[in-house]
């Protein structure tokens, strides 16, 4: 995905009915990185919205269980994922509830758009419905557990028969143009996401219950010409999108905005995101989403988690304990779009410690040390003693430096196309390998040594040059991961300004050297060494 113009993205918004757990900071987290690198990589007014859902069934169950009117259960659920949010220095710039007024609005304008083109009539709906997942199962997605009783195939939650009124949504008429879309390069990822989509559409569509009784469902949206129906949960939680989007109404259709958007969502509401809601769109004559992330999830000791187990870990403990970018450079490494990753603190300690303080933090700490570097500048880059363009015996730098030079100068374009596709676990891995080379080189040449040998001035400031454009180079690339310790980085390292594409460059070629570009802080830049550790090691 190229952040060339604007960028429009988006989580889904979190489920009321319990507190934030490390799932719903995974995908924030995923979300704010990708916020960030549109940003640095040129996207003009980046949106990234968040929000939460306070409607449905189980939203009323829950509030009445607590003795709670449901209007106030949520204003005081909502505040819990909106200090996760704040405790985790997430940068979305929208956040939506979907109690608000306007959201509203919203609902019951898509639904006059369908309702006008005589895609909504009223039925009856028999079969299988789950509280839990707030979902309508056909008898065959439907089995008997061990236990003998019903649950649905996808989510393991129990379903019950119902045989209700209702208002339904044509879906079995749009297959075709959703197969159409489904099928095009990059709509949705990764592969497995786009290939399970693709089965379903191709199974058949059958048209949606879009509204359920109020007499069973009493906390929602009414239907706009009918009290006595409120809008299915799903209808009125993805619209949140569209709110959030165009808040003067939907009918702006030439808004710039909506075709660049990218929803981030679990695996779980997949279907809801890459069948219902695109069809809802298409049929409203809107456009579908630009694109769909479809994120595993995450266990703990490879067992889902789960209040009844106990194995539900607290965000705001996690960041209270590690800081935020030892939890954030965690779950981005880690964290996977196929495959379920599998929490550990042991692993959040040893990536903490080993990645970010021996290896990234080491490196910084030893260019812009003063007794190596006691002008606290970038020194020159010396042609005569490292030419560029390839190895040369007349040089000093060696074979392995020169695969070095190669490295910086492949990363920010080998990053730019994982970041595109949200592959920041490999970018990371692609970025750490470089600082690990880094360390290398420096190991290899041993700068401290050469500090008072004046005849070697030319090959040191050669040496203190390369090394610190790597841990420039790389700091830039780390920041949409880890962004608060690389903005102390880059202040260590004299450049006090945000982000540009120039950064995103590695400085060391023939071209920049050739005229006098030894530093992308400037000529009159110092750096900024503290003997205050970056990441700060932790031990259990």
């Amino acid at each position: 995905m190229a952040f060339n113009t604007r960028s429009f993205i988006t989580t889904p918004i979190f489920y009321v009915n319990a507190k934030p757990h490390i799932g719903h900071l995974y995908t924030v987290v995923l979300g704010d990185a990708a916020h960030r690198w549109a940003i640095i990589s040129g996207a003009e007014n980046s949106i990234y919205s968040c929000g939460t859902d306070e409607h449905g069934a189980k939203v009323y169950k829950v509030a009445r269980e607590a003795g709670m009117m449901p209007d106030m259960y949520c204003r005081r659920a909502t505040a819990h994922f909106q200090h996760m949010l704040s405790a985790a220095r997430i940068s979305n710039n929208k956040f939506i509830c979907t109690t608000s007024p306007t959201h509203q609005q919203t609902v019951h304008q898509l639904w006059h758009q369908l309702q006008k083109r005589r895609l909504i009539y009223r039925g009856t709906y028999q079969g299988w419905y789950s509280v839990n997942d707030e979902a309508f199962y056909n008898t065959e997605d439907v089995t008997t557990n061990s236990d003998g009783v019903k649950v649905s195939m996808e989510t393991s939650n129990p379903v019950e028969w119902t045989v209700e009124e209702n208002y339904k949504f044509r879906l079995s008429v749009m297959t075709d143009r959703l197969l159409e879309w489904a099928l095009k390069p990059n709509v949705i990822i990764p592969k497995l996401a786009k290939d399970q989509v693709v089965s379903w559409i191709k199974q058949g569509l059958r048209d949606l219950s879009i509204s359920r009784p109020s007499s069973r469902v009493p906390w929602g949206i009414a239907t706009p010409s009918d009290s006595d129906q409120m809008v299915y949960v799903w209808f009125d939680a993805l619209c949140n999108y569209l709110t959030v989007a165009k808040p003067l109404g939907i009918s702006e259709l030439s808004s710039p905005l909506w075709p660049k958007v990218v929803h981030l969502v679990g695996k779980d509401i997949l279907r809801f995101h890459a069948v219902y809601w695109p069809a809802f769109l298409m049929a409203a004559d809107l456009p579908p989403p630009k694109r769909i992330v479809c994120h595993a999830h995450w266990t703990v000791g490879r067992v889902k988690m789960s209040k009844s187990l106990g194995n539900v870990v607290d965000p705001i403990g996690l960041l209270d304990k590690y800081g935020i970018d030892a939890v954030r450079y965690f779950f981005l490494k880690d964290g996977r779009l196929e495959d379920d990753s599998d929490f550990s603190e042991q692993r959040i300690n040893s990536l903490l410690n080993y990645e970010l303080a021996d290896n990234l933090g080491n490196m910084l700490n030893r260019v812009t040390g003063v007794k190596i570097n006691p002008s606290q500048t970038y020194p020159p880059f010396h042609l005569d003693v490292f030419p560029l363009g390839g190895y040369s015996p007349q040089g000093r730098a060696t074979v392995e430096d020169y695969e070095l030079l190669e490295t910086m100068s492949s990363l920010s374009d080998e990053v730019t196309r994982l970041y595109n596709d949200f592959k920041f676990g490999t970018a990371v891995m692609k970025i750490m390998e470089c600082v690990q080379k880094g360390n290398g080189f420096l190991q290899r040449h041993q700068p401290w040594r050469l500090v008072d040998q004046p005849e070697e001035q030319r090959w040191l400031d050669t040496i203190l040059h390369t090394g610190l454009e790597c841990i420039r180079l790389c700091c830039t690339l780390l920041y949409p991961v880890i962004p608060h310790s690389m903005i102390e980085a880059r202040h260590r390292l004299g450049v006090n300004r945000d982000i540009t594409l120039e950064d995103l460059k590695c400085r060391l070629s023939q071209e920049y050297i050739s005229f006098g570009s030894n530093s992308i802080t400037g000529p009159s830049n110092k750096l900024n060494s503290s003997s205050k550790p970056l990441f700060p090691k932790i031990r259990l």
